[in-house]
């Protein structure tokens, strides 16, 4: 594993990154939900990460370090996935909400911007309006 890690691409490391950070969100809870689950599937499987690795890093989330997306736009897609995955067990627990906002502020979000900013990404999600119109909507609070 850690052979091969060495010659992983950046692009690579960002969604392993982004899948760990997902993980993390679906456990804050104290479970992962199927529905959770199912979500973190679909988005390794369309990111080229098959059942195996996700599995794997599912067991090492805590020895996993955080790759900061490299702009807003990545950003953004970054944390509309994290709300996604807030959203996906139709419960949108305190503690998610928590680590939702403190993840966009590692990513340079400020604090207050980023409660409204995740407000704002489910309220789209939940209004059935597409990522990009989401994005087009809030990309000043990033």
């Amino acid at each position: 594993m850690f052979f091969s890690s060495l010659f992983e691409s950046k692009e690579k490391k960002k969604v392993k990154s982004h899948l760990v950070n997902l993980a993390a969100l679906a456990n804050s809870d104290g479970s992962m939900h199927d529905k959770e689950r199912e979500f973190l599937e679909k988005l390794a499987g369309k990111n080229g990460i098959d059942r195996d690795t996700l599995s794997g890093l599912l067991k090492n989330t805590k020895t996993h370090q955080l790759v900061i997306p490299d702009n807003n736009s990545e950003r953004f897609d970054q944390i509309f996935d994290l709300v996604q995955m807030m959203l996906a067990d139709g419960i949108l627990e305190d503690s998610e909400m928590e680590l939702c906002q403190q993840i966009a502020v590692k990513f340079g979000i400020r604090k207050p911007a980023s409660g409204i900013l995740i407000r704002k990404i489910a309220a789209g999600i939940k209004e059935g309006k597409t990522q990009q119109t989401v994005k087009s909507e809030v990309i000043g609070f990033l």
